[in-house]
């Protein structure tokens, strides 16, 4: 699936989605994990956001969806308009699924501009 998304540069995020395994709910098993990175190009050999299972990435049970969270420390120095992300799920037996991936379009705000002091 190809999804974008557009943020204001030092806001915050959050990316929900579900996970469905032959049209049921899929819950991650043991060892099971969500990658989702945001990069300026995909052949960048570094991320510039990184979150995961254990970090970033929550199960909300209310809701019955997965949740990234983009924080505005997470956001606040970007200054390309226009990136690249995907979601992956690297389940426990190694097979590797991109889930979502897509463009994060950046507007650069005025209120709080990148020096805050």
């Amino acid at each position: 699936m190809i999804k974008d998304f557009k943020i204001i540069r030092g806001d915050s995020l959050v990316i929900s989605f579900t996970l469905t395994s032959n049209g049921l709910p899929y819950i991650l098993q043991t060892n099971d994990n969500l990658y989702f990175s945001i990069k300026q190009n995909a052949q960048d050999n570094t991320a510039m956001i990184k979150k995961s299972t254990s970090s970033g990435i929550a199960y909300n049970s209310t809701t019955g969806k997965y949740e990234i969270t983009l924080s505005s420390s997470d956001t606040q120095y970007l200054l390309d308009t226009s990136l690249v992300y995907d979601i992956e799920l690297v389940m426990s037996d190694g097979i590797v699924i991109t889930l979502c991936m897509g463009h994060l379009f950046i507007d650069l705000d005025v209120t709080m501009p990148i020096n805050r002091s």
